[in-house]
């Protein structure tokens, strides 16, 4: 017997068998459906291949702590280790790579997990580390560079204050040569009689202009002297502020005293006061001491043997104290008019362990109080220290001041140094004393007198008797025909 069933959804299903027939059925199928899968998996029944589930992806790196900040000089590097930057869920290997957003300031270079940063130029730049797995999945961080500009090369004293050589001694000759100063605009700013300890003095003040700038001297005679009567005696004075007129006074009453009879003249140097009671004449031009003063002395000496007629131009000395003395010599190689050298406690050679010292003191910022060194230290020694001169350039200004290198073009010389003196040591007198052994000087064409215990006073030469030697040679050189 059959039965039909109408199926909610309009199909037809034919059963074969109804009652407990058919539940046994059904129940046979649905044990079968359960059990099938078990009995293959324990070897039971028919083989069937497993399926494989489908391969989940890499984890990505993640991140772990912050790569830290570095700070480099310019030209210099620094290594961070960046694993500890990023972690690994499966243990993988990773790989690094870096970029640098400003490779001008700094740049990035990997090898294995260490970043390597280069200072380039003083600024920021942001580094950016990535880590991969190697499914090529990644994640980065980023740190910032700080680049400092590098600290200045420090100072080779020794390549500075290395003997100078023929070649440079013969570049600053060159240089000498070119530099014959021309005068013009010569005015008389002052003539006038001035009574000195009963003695009375013709004392005249010129101006004359020279490389451009007005430049001022002095000029003091005995009153009414003979045409071309008076030897002259340029007076080189010391320190940095100039010179007085009572200074000059006093140093013709002591050749006065000695018996000697000239006329003084006087530079004052550029920058500086000349004083005379209560005018002040200021010389025009940045300072220069030694090398441009010599400038100065050789232009005031032609504008006075020019306009004051009591002056004998073919009989010419030069007296020079501390660094007039330094002055002096170096006058005496340049200027042929000269012939003869009184030299006082002035330096003669900065590159010797005196200078040196100096040198030393200014570089860590303590400049001696001694005349010229603060314009040193302002145009030559910090200058050079910051590389915007460079060795050749300072050893010719050092060289260019060092009248112990050109002794062969000196005429004679005398020397005065005190053995204590402690302004212009007198290392610096034993040098030129070498200098002119070496250059086979002989004694009627140099003299050295030290002082012992005498320090850098005039006082203390005076009491020693200097002012009779120094009269006494300039005597033989002032007074005979030449």
């Amino acid at each position: 017997m059959h039965s039909t069933h109408f199926a909610p959804t309009g199909r037809v299903a034919v059963l074969n068998a109804s009652g407990p027939q058919f539940l046994m059925q059904r129940l046979t199928l649905l044990l079968a459906a359960l059990l099938l899968p078990w009995a293959a998996a324990c070897g039971d029944g028919p083989a069937r291949t497993p399926t494989t589930p489908p391969a989940l992806p890499n984890r990505a790196p993640v991140a772990a702590a912050a790569i830290p900040d570095q700070d480099v000089v310019a030209g210099a590097q620094a290594t961070v280790d960046v694993s500890a930057a990023f972690s690994d869920p499966d243990g993988d290997t990773l790989g690094y790579g870096a970029s640098s957003d400003a490779a001008d300031v700094a740049t990035a270079a990997v090898s294995g997990s260490e970043v390597t940063v280069t200072g380039v130029a003083a600024g920021t730049a942001i580094v950016t580390v990535t880590a991969t797995d190697p499914g090529g999945l990644g994640a980065g961080q980023s740190f910032r560079v700080r680049v400092a500009a590098p600290p200045p090369a420090v100072p080779d004293l020794d390549a500075l204050l290395a003997p100078p050589t023929p070649a440079e001694i013969a570049q600053v000759e060159a240089d000498w040569k070119t530099r014959t100063p021309e005068t013009s605009g010569v005015l008389v700013e002052l003539d006038t009689m001035v009574v000195r300890r009963s003695v009375t003095l013709r004392v005249r003040i010129l101006s004359h202009t020279v490389e451009g700038l007005r430049h001022y001297g002095a000029v003091v005679t005995p009153p009414d002297a003979e045409p071309a009567s008076l030897p002259v005696l340029v007076y080189a004075h010391g320190g940095d502020n100039g010179v007085e007129l009572a200074e000059i006074f006093l140093m013709n009453e002591l050749l006065q005293f000695e018996g000697l009879g000239v006329g003084l003249v006087a530079p004052s140097y550029r920058s500086e006061p000349l004083e005379f009671e209560d005018r002040v004449f200021v010389s025009d031009g940045p300072a220069s001491p030694w090398d441009r003063d010599v400038d100065d002395t050789m232009s005031l000496l032609s504008v006075a043997i020019r306009e004051v007629p009591e002056l004998d131009g073919e009989h010419v000395a030069v007296l020079g104290i501390s660094r007039g003395g330094g002055v002096s010599l170096l006058a005496g190689a340049r200027d042929p008019r000269i012939d003869a050298v009184v030299e006082a406690a002035g330096p003669t050679d900065l590159f010797d362990d005196y200078a040196r010292e100096i040198l030393e003191e200014a570089l860590k910022g303590d400049v001696r109080d001694l005349p010229g060194v603060e314009y040193l230290d302002a145009t030559l020694i910090q200058p050079w220290k910051r590389g915007e001169l460079t060795d050749a350039q300072a050893r010719l200004e050092l060289l260019r001041r060092s009248g112990a290198y050109f002794v062969d073009r000196l005429p004679p010389v005398q020397l005065h140094h005190g053995t204590a003196d402690g302004v212009v040591d007198v290392s610096q007198a034993h040098r030129l004393i070498e200098a002119m052994r070496e250059a086979g000087k002989g004694e009627e064409e140099f003299e050295a007198h030290l002082y012992e215990g005498a320090d850098h006073s005039l006082r203390a030469f005076l009491l020693r008797g200097a002012a009779t030697r120094a009269a006494e040679f300039l005597r033989a050189f002032l007074f005979e025909p030449r």
